[in-house]
Parts: C-alpha cells; sequence; structure tokens
C-alpha cells in the first residue's frame, strides 16, 4: 500500500509540476520557442536539418502539457472551463484548468492514502482537491473586478478630460490606457492593439467586456456604443457615469463592511462541523464507523449533510444584496 501511495503521489506531483510549470512560465516559453525559431534560419548550420537539434527543452514541455490538456477539452467541460477563466485574468487555458482540476483529486488521494488518513479525510482531500481551481477562479475573478471598478473613475476622468481637449474617442483611450496600471490598463491596450490590427470597434469593445465580466465596464461600454450610434456629449456621459461607478463603488465597500460579521458566520458553519469530524476521527475511529457502516448513523450523517449546506445556502442568501 505504501509503494503504491508513493507511485500516485509521484505520478500526480508530476502531472502537477507540468501543469505549474505551463502556467508560470507561459510567456517565456513563447518568446524562447520564437527565439528558437528564428535562429534556426540564420547563422551557419541554420538550416531545417538543424532545427530539431535546435528547439529548447520549454518546447517539448510545453507540447506535453498541450497534448495532456487538449485530451480533457470535453464539449461541455471545455464551455464550463471557459466560463470559470472569464474575467479572472489568469494566463490559464480551459484545458489547462481541466488538467488541474482532474489532477487535484489525484493528489489528494495520493496524500492521504501516504499518511494513512481514515476514510472521511481521504474524501475531504479528494473533494478539497477537485474544488480548489474553481474557487481560486472564483476568489481571482472578484478581486479583479473590484480593482477595476475601482481604477474605472479616474479613466472615466482622463477619458473627459482628453474629449474635452479635441481628441478623438480613440486618442483618449490610449491616453487613458497609458495612465492606467494593471488589470485595466493591459485591457485597454489590448483593446487599441484589436482595433489597430483591424477588429472592428464594437466588436472590440465586446471582447472587452468578455475579458472583464464587470458590470461597471459594461455600463461604460454601452454608453459609447449608443454615443456612436446616436450622437451626443460623450464627456458629458462620462462625468455621470463617473459618478455612479464611484457610488457603486462606495455603496459595495459599505455592504462589505456590514456583512463582515454575517460572511464569517458563514464560514465557521461551512467548515468548524467539518473540522470537528475530522479531529474526532483521528481521536475516536469509533465515530467514523458508527457514522459509516450503522444505517442509523448514516442516516444521522446524511442529515447532517443536508442541513450543513441548508445552512449555508440561507447565509449566502442573507448575506448576497443585490441593488
Amino acid at each position: 500500500m505504501g509503494v503504491v501511495a508513493l507511485l500516485l503521489t509521484a505520478a500526480a506531483m508530476a502531472l502537477t509540476g507540468l501543469a505549474l510549470a505551463r502556467f508560470f512560465l507561459r510567456a517565456r516559453l513563447r518568446v524562447l520557442l520564437a527565439l528558437s525559431i528564428v535562429q534556426s534560419g540564420d547563422g551557419e548550420g541554420g538550416g531545417p536539418a538543424a532545427a530539431p537539434r535546435r528547439r529548447h527543452a520549454g518546447s517539448s514541455l510545453r507540447a506535453a502539457v498541450k497534448r495532456a490538456a487538449t485530451a480533457l477539452a470535453l464539449g461541455p467541460l471545455q464551455r464550463w472551463a471557459e466560463s470559470t477563466l472569464q474575467g479572472t485574468g489568469l494566463p490559464l487555458r480551459p484545458e489547462e484548468l481541466l488538467l488541474l482540476c482532474t489532477v487535484g483529486p489525484v493528489a489528494g488521494y495520493a496524500l492521504a492514502a501516504l499518511f494513512q488518513a481514515p476514510g472521511f479525510l481521504r474524501l475531504l482531500f479528494i473533494l478539497a482537491g477537485s474544488l480548489l481551481p474553481p474557487v481560486l477562479c472564483r476568489q481571482a475573478r472578484t478581486a479583479r473586478s473590484r480593482r477595476i471598478s475601482v481604477q474605472l473613475g479616474d479613466v472615466l476622468m482622463t477619458l473627459g478630460n482628453a474629449l474635452r481637449a479635441g481628441h478623438s474617442l480613440l486618442q483618449a483611450l490610449g491616453t487613458a490606457a497609458s495612465q492606467s496600471e494593471a488589470p485595466l490598463g493591459p485591457e485597454l491596450r489590448r483593446l487599441l492593439r484589436e482595433i489597430a490590427a483591424g477588429i472592428p470597434v464594437d466588436e472590440a469593445f465586446e471582447r472587452l467586456v468578455g475579458r472583464s465580466a464587470n458590470a461597471d465596464l459594461e455600463l461604460l461600454v454601452t454608453a459609447i456604443r449608443v454615443q456612436r450610434e446616436v450622437g451626443g456629449n460623450l464627456a458629458e456621459v462620462l462625468d455621470k457615469i463617473s459618478g455612479t461607478i464611484r457610488a457603486r463603488v462606495a455603496v459595495k465597500n459599505h455592504l462589505r463592511v456590514v456583512t463582515a460579521q454575517s460572511r464569517l458566520s458563514g464560514i465557521v458553519v461551512a467548515v468548524l462541523p467539518v473540522a470537528v469530524f475530522a479531529l474526532t476521527t483521528l481521536i475516536a475511529p469509533r465515530v467514523e464507523h458508527t457514522l459509516t457502516r450503522d444505517p442509523a448513523g448514516r442516516a444521522i450523517g446524511l442529515a447532517a449533510i443536508v442541513l450543513e449546506g441548508l445552512g449555508i445556502l440561507a447565509i449566502r442568501r442573507i448575506v448576497a444584496i443585490r441593488y
């Protein structure tokens, strides 16, 4: 059993290492691959026959990860991964997210088997390994959307001032992009590059909204598109939108402060029973045997899981304030 656990752990760690290397070295691997292609045609012995010898080791790593990740691109799973990554700003492809979601449970089970954890803890490790990538993506999307909303007020002010000074919309966007930091600055610069490459303006704005997944930015894009169709003073419209967005950000921050205790209660309700049961399982394994093998214990365990889920949903409904 120990040897099997070691082999499973080694395989899971290898797959995880490939995915993480592809995640952190994506830009560098792209540059190295481009350099290898350019160098293969220059200098002595730079013909087609020398190209395979000059391929960088990073390209083989990239190919291996791509083959393993593409095997997981399965229709609905692909669409789920695309929607999960939308607005996160993470340098991940949908196939790579599916790869991480596949490697996570294997790594969790291997670690639990390596440390000879009880059955309940093994299940907990598997669930944690499978749920961790989507949860991290959701947290990244929320944090990025919050930063974009905070930046939009200053960006709208810059756009309005540039339009009043006589600049066109694209020139004003260029000024705002050069003065903005991540994450909104790079998105605006990408928008301008797409327009310069020949993509229609409306389509480029739609792509911007899709990448950002931010309601405030969608409001700005809607105002710009309406102004392009019917005309009007865009600078005044941007000033009004800027005030609206600043007020929305202030309300969101106030609601986060007001609901902080309730959100903490939800976390405690979700984590505390699981932690208590895990500790009890380690101290007295008979408790787990009673809940997993005895019919009455199974009924009590199922009822506890249902009530736990209902409590979490109730707290989330109370805390989630829509305005």
